[in-house]
């Protein structure tokens, strides 16, 4: 196989991906949990999905949607608020 087929099948290979990522977040757009729990259960490249999945639904639904029980259950929360806190001051 020559390396512009194998650059085609890669370029289908992630539209697939980017579909499959849009229709998680069209069928629960107003859910974050559903949405990453059958990204999740979906199987295959779901770390990549997952990431892009929880950015565009976080960016639309807010941090409310976060379900507080993730949040809670993080190890380093109290850092990872801080953290937050500071980007955000810089760039408002």
């Amino acid at each position: 196989m020559d390396l512009q087929e194998r650059l085609r099948r890669l370029a289908q290979a992630q539209q697939a991906v980017d579909a499959a990522m849009a229709a998680m977040a069209a069928r629960h757009a107003d859910d974050a949990e559903a949405a990453l729990n059958a990204n999740t259960n979906a199987g295959g490249d779901n770390c990549h999905r997952g990431a892009v999945l929880g950015a565009i639904l976080g960016a639309a639904l807010g941090y409310g949607a976060i379900p507080k029980r993730w949040i809670d259950g993080l190890r380093a929360r109290a850092e990872l608020e801080a953290e937050i806190e500071a980007f955000i001051a810089r760039f408002a």
